[in-house]
């Protein structure tokens, strides 16, 4: 019997939002919560999320996949963290005979590989974000609470909508100030599910090729177990969050180098 794996694209219609990185701390939280997940770059033109998590390359990419000779599943890549990720292609003919119509089936083949799949989308609504669109069962937007955002978050939904993918919500990323959920969720016509904090150490820790999630403890990480939680339910959130608290010692010692990393 087949195992449906369940698709979850992470869009937003403007770069540089933290998309990658929300896509990636959030899979790390689901695998500490006990789902098998992958991590797929969808981004084929320009593809950074092996990068941001300190990989460069792997045997097997996705534009492999996409040019027809070989299976996806041979891509999948185990990363330390213990995620599954699919990277992108990043040479500067990785494009080449590139058949972005094959996006649908190569994800579809991955049922039975996984629990859980977070496909991190390019920043724009053009045809390459439409054809993954198509093949996900929920899309997560990620956006900042600047005007331009908002109307990129807003465009992203109608398309969503007109491709009839539901929208699960919306997370807002880099947040600063007081956040009028509100008003953000009436203008947008969708849930808030969550806000994470601006914090340099994201972007420190993305430089380095690590996982925010893994390196730090903040408020922004009950942050993405409770976003997780949302598809594996809040006891798993619950529990973690728990065994956080009770490792808080540890993590001292962690950061002034008297524990093992």
């Amino acid at each position: 019997m087949i195992k449906k794996i369940h698709k979850v694209a992470i869009v937003s219609g403007k770069g540089g939002v933290g998309k990658t990185t929300t896509t990636i701390n959030l899979g790390l939280a689901l695998y500490n919560l006990g789902a098998n997940v992958i991590l797929l770059d969808g981004n084929i033109t320009t593809p950074n999320l092996g990068l941001y998590m300190g990989v460069l390359n792997t045997a097997v990419s996705l534009n492999d996949i996409l040019r027809g000779t070989t299976h996806i599943s041979k891509s999948i890549y185990k990363h330390d963290s213990g995620l599954n990720i699919i990277t992108g292609d990043m040479s500067v003919d990785a494009i080449k005979d590139i058949n972005f119509n094959l996006i649908k089936k190569s994800i579809k083949d991955l049922d039975n590989h996984a629990d859980i799949l977070l496909v991190d989308t390019a920043a724009t609504l053009g045809s390459e974000v439409q054809r993954v669109l198509e093949a996900v069962d929920e899309v997560i937007i990620v956006l900042n609470t600047d005007k331009g955002s908002m109307a990129d978050a807003l465009k992203t939904i109608g398309t969503a909508k007109r491709i009839k993918v539901p929208v699960l919500g919306v997370i807002i990323n880099k947040a600063k100030g007081k956040i009028n959920k509100d008003e953000i969720e009436k203008f947008l016509g969708v849930p808030i599910i969550g806000i994470i904090k601006h914090d340099k150490k994201i972007f420190k820790s993305t430089e380095c090729g690590k996982i925010y999630l893994k390196t730090y403890m903040t408020n922004n990480a009950n942050q993405y177990y409770d976003i997780a939680s949302l598809f594996l339910g809040p006891s798993y959130a619950k529990k973690i969050k728990q065994k956080d608290k009770s490792s808080l010692f540890r993590y001292m010692l962690k950061q002034i180098g008297l524990y093992p990393r």
